[in-house]
């Protein structure tokens, strides 16, 4: 047919009139629907039900004929007449040229047409009508929709899966492949059998074709259950607990899961299902031959082993979102893994008395330091165990991963070094090492695997150990009074940081507490900050006064002074932060007179301008910073 859109007025007096297809001197009628773009064009389409699929849509609901021009090897076939036998794209050449010889042709003009290519050949797709084998999935899908208890993570994906049900067409499972599970049907003299096994007789033809991969691959979570003997394993074990798949595949694999084992079963079959992201380069594209951006994940293995490689790809993005793969993230991880190897080797080294089989841990002989730790290593476990339970391996491994840097091995097991020899103190390591490596375990099984067996050497596994759980030994009091020196030593650290003096060289720290508990805090623990601040002399008073040439540390517990004389070259650093500051006070005039420029404003784009407005803000700060730091140095000397 020729089809015009109902609207347009130009062409309604043809409408139900019938035009001549000038190669094929065939009648065809002119109808009308509203697919038609009346902009595009003359406005008028020839419609190809048989070639194409929204045609095909238009042929149904005009119920016109399905002729078929191409054959399988994309060959014209015998309705073509005179291009009978050419090749698609020898023919078009020749139409073109017949159109042109027999004055048809006015006017040829460079469109551009959205044309499918196969993935895998680059072959140009030419559609075509095939009979195939069909599910109708209305009465599947609205099955699905309503006995369906499926739990999508994240939440949102459901709603994906949701829409595609109540929008899903006839579903074709039937493909002319070499592989797979062979259709179940016979043929004989007309008539059609489909069963299991092939009728009596002779002279039955089984169907050639195979079952779409997804339709084989949406059977798996219960026939791999030996679900049609209604086996113990099938009973015990279905449904599944938990899926893990591609946001890429709701449609192809997930959805026809959920409907096929509802529908043979009555069953949804699995409890949760856990939408993961797709992974890209460092540029966000989609990996691909053509663009040569692919990354093999056995080279990345061998340069930073598989532990790495899994833990990067787990636990660098929250769930459903495309992974950037950047190289400069993976070695962080693999710097984090080494670091948990160092911890481990330190651990079991400097572990000789406590039994890694008797790790129980008393109230009695515990110390401020012990009490913070243990509560620190429950209160990790807690959380780890509940975003795991989420499946947030984002926050779960942070959690790990601040436990192990920040609490595990800069503090308690720095601080260990003090007496080392304490069973206690042992105990508490191995304890944290253990715990650690199990946390860790789900991500790095090789890693954990090869620590646990060093500490448990007669164990089989430690995938047979019992996952971590919280226990009684949680002091929120001690570990707050704890943090409140953690606090201290942190800001003394920066200080030191700040006017570039190293821990090894001594500095004099004058402490005055501002009440009793405060005094008698920082008295029990002398020997830790002597361990992290390396001060010589340390002076603890209630006496409070006033030190000029000192840097000052003020807060509600303590007042704190550090005379830095000899220690530092002020006028040097007094120069730099000048030097600095004057640059910055150019920068902040360049960016006041563009800022102040009309012609600028009137013709730069809105986002230059937005651009250079955040500049001067920045200018602005720094300014700021610097003239905050010259007014320190000046009252310290």
């Amino acid at each position: 047919a020729v089809m015009v859109n109902p609207e347009d007025t130009r062409y309604k007096k043809y409408v139900g009139k019938t035009v001549i297809l000038p190669l094929a001197n065939r009648e065809i009628p002119i109808i009308e629907d509203s697919y038609v773009d009346m902009e595009f064009g003359t406005g008028c389409v020839k419609v190809t039900p048989a070639s194409d699929p929204n045609d095909y849509e238009v042929g149904k609901r005009h119920n016109l004929d399905m002729l078929k021009p191409i054959d399988k090897k994309g060959k014209m076939t015998e309705i073509c007449g005179e291009f009978k036998g050419l090749d698609r794209f020898e023919a078009r050449e020749k139409v073109v040229d017949k159109l042109t010889e027999l004055g048809y042709l006015t006017k040829v003009e460079p469109i551009t047409h959205a044309v499918g290519y196969s993935e895998r050949t680059g072959s140009m797709v030419e559609p075509m009508v095939s009979e195939q084998w069909f599910v109708k999935m209305k009465p599947l899908a609205e099955e699905a929709l309503a006995k369906s208890t499926v739990n999508f993570v994240p939440e949102r994906f459901y709603n994906t899966w949701k829409q595609w049900m109540e929008n899903v067409e006839d579903w074709c499972i039937s493909r002319q492949l070499w592989w797979g599970h062979r259709i179940p049907v016979w043929y004989r003299e007309g008539v059609a059998w489909c069963g299991l096994e092939k009728p009596k007789g002779e002279g039955w033809v089984q169907d050639e074709d195979v079952l779409d991969t997804w339709f084989s691959s949406a059977l798996w979570p219960f026939s791999t259950l030996d679900y049609l003997n209604n086996s113990d394993l099938y009973k015990n074990r279905f449904p599944t607990d938990t899926l893990v798949t591609g946001y890429d595949i709701i449609f192809f694999w997930v959805s026809r899961m959920i409907f096929q084992s509802i529908h043979f079963t009555g069953q949804s079959p699995f409890k949760d299902v856990v939408i993961h992201g797709l992974v890209r380069d460092s540029q966000g594209r989609k990996m691909s031959k053509s663009l040569g951006n692919g990354i093999d994940p056995m080279a990345e293995i061998e340069k930073y082993g598989a532990d790495t490689i899994r833990l990067y790809l787990t636990t660098t993005v929250s769930l459903g979102i495309d992974l950037k793969y950047d190289d400069e993230k993976v070695k962080a991880t693999w710097n984090f893994l080494n670091k948990v190897w160092n911890v481990a080797r330190y651990t079991i080294n400097v572990v000789t008395e406590a039994n890694p089989y008797d790790l129980e841990i008393k109230d009695k002989g515990l110390n401020i330091l012990d009490k913070w730790m243990l509560t620190k290593l429950n209160t990790t476990i807690d959380k780890v165990n509940y975003h795991m339970d989420k499946y947030d391996f984002v926050e779960a491994y942070t959690y790990i991963y601040n436990f192990l840097y920040d609490d595990f091995a800069s503090v308690y097991l720095e601080l260990s070094k003090i007496k080392p020899e304490r069973l206690i103190t042992q105990k508490i390591l191995l304890k944290s090492l253990v715990t650690v490596i199990k946390l860790l375990h789900p991500f790095c099984p090789f890693m954990t695997e090869e620590i646990y067996k060093s500490i448990y050497p007669k164990e089989k596994s430690i995938s047979l150990s019992k996952f971590p759980e919280s226990d009684e030994h949680i002091y929120n009091d001690d570990k707050n009074r704890m943090d409140i020196i953690l606090d201290l030593i942190k800001r003394v650290r920066t200080v030191r940081n700040d006017y570039e003096v190293g821990l090894s060289k001594t500095i004099e720290l004058i402490i005055i507490a501002k009440n009793k508990d405060t005094y008698d805090l920082i008295d029990e623990t002398r020997p830790f900050i002597i361990r992290f601040l390396n001060p010589s002399p340390l002076t603890l008073t209630y006496d409070d006064y006033t030190l000029k040439e000192a840097v000052s540390i003020i807060t509600d517990q303590y007042k704190i002074y550090i005379p830095l004389e000899g220690l530092v070259d002020f006028k040097k650093m007094i120069a730099e932060l000048n030097e600095k500051l004057s640059q910055v006070e150019k920068e902040i005039e360049r960016s006041e007179g563009i800022l102040s420029n009309e012609k600028f404003l009137a013709k730069a784009p809105k986002s230059k301008i937005d651009e250079e407005k955040a500049k001067y803000e920045k200018y602005k700060d720094t300014k700021k910073q610097l003239e905050d730091e010259l007014n320190s140095l000046r009252n310290v000397q």
